[in-house]
């Protein structure tokens, strides 16, 4: 829960909760910790891949893998709740945006150990096209340090999507539309 704090302190308005290693009823007790939390700070908090846990922890929305259950039957639970879903290219962008997704992760746009098996890193200028395509937001994942936050909302991310190394430093500066997936 300290990681959860650090970066809810250090600006984060957005968590996405991702507890898959946990069994369900330990997913709830968490969930409601940093359901309470998020509230305290007046952050969305999005469930990963559950819109069932989403909606009986009252949770701002889902977060939906690709492939992962399809953004209508997610609707059907949270009629009024924020729909993302990972892509891993343009194609998967503007497909989740014409699926009526609210936003999009796109990943991985650097190196990282954390994203293995989807390829090679994307890039910038991938990253750049596909915000340019996208009828949503685009929130860059993957690779992303302190040093490259700029550089991704200079080629028009919406946001960045934070979790190991920036998570590690437990440093981040005060910045508006950062999403932190804590697994």
């Amino acid at each position: 829960m300290d990681a959860v704090e650090t970066v809810l302190a250090g600006g984060v308005s957005l968590i996405r909760f991702r507890a898959k290693h946990l069994a369900a009823s330990e997913q709830w007790k968490l969930g409601r910790a940093v359901a309470e939390l998020c509230t305290a700070y007046r952050a969305k908090l999005l469930v990963n891949d559950r819109a069932d846990l989403a909606y009986v922890l009252g949770a701002d929305g889902v977060h939906l893998p690709a492939n992962g259950l399809p953004i209508e039957a997610a609707r059907r639970l949270l009629p009024d709740g924020l729909i993302g879903v990972s892509c891993h290219s343009i194609a998967d962008v503007i497909e989740a945006a014409e699926d009526g997704a609210d936003y999009v992760t796109l990943s991985p746009i650097f190196e990282t150990s954390s994203k293995p098996g989807y390829g090679p890193a994307l890039g910038c200028h991938k990253l750049t096209t596909a915000t340019k395509a996208a009828t949503i937001p685009v929130f860059a994942l993957g690779g992303i340090t302190p040093e490259r936050v700029d550089e991704c909302l200079t080629r028009g991310a919406h946001g960045i999507a934070i979790m190991g190394e920036c998570l590690a430093r437990r440093h981040l500066q005060k910045r508006p539309r950062f999403l932190a997936r804590l697994s």
